[in-house]
């Protein structure tokens, strides 16, 4: 299992996301890692920056388990998960409306293909100084 803890700094390259909410704070765990698959569970921090029912996500071919937001620390499960894989987003709908001023996150358990396209969480390999084959 390996853990990291990041703080968001760079505009993404995806198609804009609504702006009601920002992201600040990560935390991803990702564990039973092999050569075809992972489970993971990501734990966002949110400013709200104007009122919303809804969490819209970048995402590309995950399956989520379940989800559970956090408001001012009290936790429940969301609504429901919906994802469009066409657009590489998944949205999740909140019982109660966010608003400013709230402190609000959200933890996420989801599983993924160990991809070999260089998209989202890939494998690589290079030939070694032997000639076998080593994955990073």
């Amino acid at each position: 299992m390996f853990t990291r803890v990041f703080k968001r700094t760079m505009s993404s390259t995806h198609e804009q996301l609504p702006r009601c909410i920002k992201p600040t704070y990560y935390k991803l765990h990702c564990w039973d890692i092999s050569n075809e698959s992972f489970k993971g569970k990501v734990d966002i921090q949110f400013d709200v920056k104007s009122p919303t029912r809804e969490i819209q996500l970048n995402q590309k071919l995950l399956k989520f388990h379940d989800a559970f937001l956090s408001i001012n620390g009290a936790s429940k499960e969301v609504e429901s998960i919906s994802k469009d894989d066409k657009n590489e987003t998944v949205s999740f709908k909140l019982q109660d409306e966010i608003v400013m001023g709230q402190k609000v996150s959200i933890s996420i358990n989801y599983e993924g293909t160990i991809r070999n396209d260089m998209a989202g969480f890939y494998s690589s390999s290079y030939l070694n100084d032997n000639g076998k084959k080593e994955y990073i």
